[in-house]
């Protein structure tokens, strides 16, 4: 895959919309060579300022003017590099992808703009000189809707996330080399997920962190035992080799955090206090040394969600009593109809429930819990494949086989191979 091919592929989209969102900032990609900024390459979120200044005679020049000494230094040292933009905002640059520095050339990644909370006060007066320089006539009403967007950030806040997504980056670009000879698939089509083939298998480029919906069910049903069970099986799921696994961890940690708080925030739960603590969480991992640390800071940050949940309508709505009774019945299966006579409800209004909050059926439910409940089976215990299938409640191995497959994209066989005595 191609440097331009990878930056523009739907894995490294989905990355940079996070990132977006974790900063309230635009984020964006351009290509430099020689100290010069080149083309814009991909990114996330729009500025109505920036948009508004792009449109004036000169604007783009400025903007890349101010941008081009920050990123070029970015670029060939590999850290983040504050600056302020022509209009007086505050930016950050860090290089995208590692790069040869001797070459010249390289990516570098722009978030902003943003206002520091002290520089707040003047944030519009110095939007008003920069425009000014710009000839562009603005009345008090224009400048309330320019600057309407232009969050109020810590700046630590915005270097945290932009080493975080520097990190993640890297990661998957180095994970979209691992078969040299096997070509990835263009940036529109869908992803290929590993499989149990005999032929040379392909790693897939993007971290998709499957169980962030589980992990945000879990949450709002109080299950914090289970929370912690699922975010470790993530963490042990890398399949890196030991001096790039804490690397890895860490970068997974950030990514499952934004995930887990996107699908909660699907399933209608309130977020705003988790990614308020996210900066914090990012740069805790940064210093991370070994799991069971970015397990208990996921846990401490996204805690916050059981919380604000358990005081809400859903926590009296039976979800920790149903996975209660699936999770003792697993082994001998039990039906929906049989747990809505225990739970005194009616079996509609519990696969209403689920569809609506979580977005999934009772069946995928219990197949969710099954597959969890099997992959720590087969990291932590030599059981045999069918001895697994047995006490996950699936009679036939090959059936076990084909949820595996379906859930997460390689057989039984192979997730042992790949995550068994990872712990």
């Amino acid at each position: 895959m191609t440097t331009l091919a990878f930056l523009q592929s739907k894995p490294v989209r989905r990355l940079l919309d996070r990132a977006n969102r974790a900063a309230s900032a635009p984020v964006a990609v351009h290509f430099y060579r020689g100290h010069e900024e080149g083309l814009r390459i991909t990114g996330s979120g729009r500025c109505e300022a920036c948009a508004a200044v792009s449109n004036q005679p000169g604007g783009t020049q400025a903007c890349r003017s101010s941008r081009n000494q920050a990123a070029a230094t970015a670029v060939s040292q590999g850290v983040v590099m504050p600056f302020v933009c022509h209009m007086g905002f505050a930016c950050a640059a860090v290089r995208a992808i590692p790069n040869d520095p001797d070459a010249g050339e390289g990516y570098s990644m722009t978030f902003g703009p943003y206002c520091p909370a002290e520089g707040a006060p003047a944030l519009a007066n110095d939007a008003a000189l920069g425009l000014e320089r710009l000839e562009y006539p603005v009345d008090d009403a224009d400048m309330d809707a320019l600057l309407e967007d232009i969050p109020i950030r810590s700046p630590d806040s915005i270097f945290e996330i932009a080493s975080w997504t520097a990190e993640t980056l890297t990661w998957l670009w180095e994970q979209s080399h691992l078969d040299d000879g096997v070509e990835d698939p263009a940036p529109d089509e869908p992803e290929v997920s590993v499989t149990g083939s005999s032929r040379k298998r392909k790693q897939t480029l993007v971290i998709e962190h499957h169980n962030a919906r589980t992990i945000a069910t879990a949450l709002a049903g109080n299950q914090m035992a289970r929370t912690r069970r699922l975010i470790t099986a993530e963490l042990d799921e890398i399949g890196a080799p030991k001096k790039r696994a804490n690397a890895i961890r860490r970068a997974r940690a950030g990514g499952l955090a934004m995930a887990v708080l996107e699908a909660a925030e699907t399933a209608g739960m309130s977020t705003t206090q988790a990614w308020a603590s996210l900066p914090t969480l990012l740069s805790e991992l940064q210093k991370a040394t070994d799991r069971d640390t970015m397990v208990e800071g996921l846990i401490d940050t996204l805690g916050v969600l059981r919380r604000k949940e358990a005081q809400g309508p859903l926590r009296n709505q039976g979800l920790d009593a149903l996975t209660r009774l699936v999770t003792e019945h697993m082994e001998q299966g039990i039906t929906l109809q049989e747990v809505a006579r225990q739970l005194n409800e009616h079996p509609t209004a519990i696969t209403h429930r689920l569809q609506r909050k979580f977005g999934i059926s009772y069946s995928e439910f219990v197949a969710r819990l099954r597959i969890d409940r099997a992959k720590e089976l087969l990291r932590r215990t030599k059981l045999s494949i069918g001895d697994v299938a047995a006490r996950v409640g699936v009679g036939d191995p090959s059936n076990l086989g084909r949820l595996f497959r379906r859930h997460e994209g390689l057989s039984p066989s192979d997730y042992r191979r790949r995550y068994g005595g990872s712990i």
